[in-house]
């Protein structure tokens, strides 16, 4: 028998073990990581690269958004095992939300939005009866506060087949788009925000003499801050419109860091480092900041995407 192999484990514990902040932080920072390379800076775009016989990863990040990419490819020319470094992109920030014109007022909730985009896919061209084709394609998005997890979404698909030789294409869970969080808040005290974005792509093939065939695996991902949609005090008052927030980085976090929609039939890159997003054919939305003020409810979020993709760590 003729075996070509490659592969990839995408443990959970594994990744998650990567991902947590040191408890010694910076108070700003961005963190670009793909196997031996990494660069962190406390401005500007990290980016990172790395690749071996059977793939590449590729990650950036900057003060709001995070793009992480990795990709495996077997064909019938490999013959044995490897892997490809997990990207991961990350930025922390610490930040401090003051109402000046209540400055005895405690503390309360905050709500913020994540945009998160991208779908990993997995191509396979079966080799013939009895070929083993597997392929792990996932992400997962972390976000601590002060050192603590508060959210963990993951989207993972393995794939195997050993059946009549066709290419097929197949989506793994896409992204949820729309994400809201919500935070407790101390006024004028700083908090700590960290956003881990990981990509994880990695299989096995298997084929018997004069079979044929390949498997492919892409995961590129995407993560814009989509700004503050919510300050409320701690008996539900809203607050957004009075609020300030100054942060180590500069960064106005009250705002969105999402791109402008495409124009139509134009598909725009989501950033550096990613080899497979585009969000041309992607049904973006033009973010409306819900603005509040007092005696007005928030606006119930039309996003049924995010229900349902969070699992907890």
């Amino acid at each position: 028998m003729t075996s070509r192999i490659a592969f990839r484990i995408v443990a959970a514990a594994f990744v998650s073990a990567l991902a947590i902040p040191s408890p010694t932080h910076a108070a700003c920072l961005v963190r670009a990581q793909a196997g031996a390379a990494l660069q962190e800076l406390t401005t500007g775009v990290a980016s990172a690269n790395d690749a071996t016989a059977f793939g590449s990863s590729s990650t950036s990040a900057s003060f709001g958004r995070l793009f992480a990419s990795s990709s495996v490819s077997l064909s019938d020319t490999q013959t044995d095992g490897g892997s490809i470094p997990i990207p991961i992109a990350h930025f922390e920030d610490d930040w401090t939300v003051t109402i000046p014109s209540q400055p005895g007022l405690f503390g309360g909730t905050l709500t913020f939005e994540l945009l998160l985009v991208g779908e990993p896919t997995i191509e396979v061209q079966v080799g013939g009866i009895g070929a083993v084709h597997e392929m792990n394609t996932g992400y997962q998005l972390l976000v601590y506060r002060d050192g603590g997890s508060i959210r963990s979404i993951d989207g993972r698909r393995l794939y195997g087949t050993g059946m009549t030789p066709e290419l097929v294409t197949i989506g793994t869970v896409p992204a949820p788009g729309s994400v809201s969080i919500d935070v407790p808040v101390v006024f004028g005290v700083p908090m700590h925000l960290a956003f881990d974005l990981i990509s994880g792509t990695g299989g096995r093939q298997v084929l018997f003499p004069g079979q044929d065939g390949f498997t492919l695996g892409r995961t590129s991902m995407g993560l814009y801050w989509a700004g503050v949609t919510s300050v409320r005090d701690g008996v539900g008052n809203a607050l957004l419109e009075q609020a300030v927030v100054s942060s180590c980085s500069g960064v106005d976090w009250l705002e969105s860091q999402e791109p402008a929609p495409a124009p139509v039939g134009i598909a725009v890159g989501l950033g550096v480092g990613l080899g497979g997003i585009g969000i041309g054919g992607l049904a973006m939305r033009q973010r409306k900041r819900r603005a509040e003020s007092d005696g007005q409810g928030e606006v119930p979020s039309s996003s049924a995407g995010e229900r349902g993709a969070d699992l907890a760590e």
